[in-house]
């Protein structure tokens, strides 16, 4: 599998590398052979690489978390009706359309945040925040 160019993410060629190769199946030793160096150099390598991609994951989350200033606190119990008309609310407070209409919010919700319900209501917390271009977004 060709490699897309590292420029620019928080990866080196050669972490990236090793996390392709660890993801079509291949053991940290055969990795280890076909670099030429060792197995512990390998398993350090794929810690730093996953350590790399949690920090991009939180440095996006934390991106859209300034994004979105107004958050729409979602609470066991609460029914999905709800929750779309206050989502619609903030657009409307922040003077934002909302990127959605209400049968495809209601989707967007249901769909991205499926393991969150029991029926129409949710079974568990979430934040739902409106970008300053009617993007919605979901912080769990």
């Amino acid at each position: 599998m060709e490699l897309p160019d590292t420029d620019g993410t928080f990866l080196t060629e050669r972490q990236a590398r090793v996390l392709s190769m660890r993801h079509e199946g291949m053991t940290q030793r055969e990795i280890a052979d076909d670099f030429g160096t060792t197995t512990a150099n390998v398993s350090m390598i794929e810690s730093t690489a996953e350590e790399n991609v949690k920090k991009a994951r939180r440095t996006v989350e934390l991106a859209k978390r300034i994004r979105t200033p107004d958050r729409v606190q979602v609470s066991t119990g609460d029914h999905i009706d709800e929750v779309v008309e206050t989502v619609y609310d903030v657009g409307d407070v922040r003077g934002v359309s909302i990127g959605y209409s209400r049968p495809e919010l209601y989707t967007h919700i249901y769909t991205t945040l499926s393991d969150l319900f029991d029926g129409e209501r949710f079974n568990g917390s979430v934040e739902i925040g409106v970008t300053d271009d009617g993007e919605v977004e979901f912080y769990r």
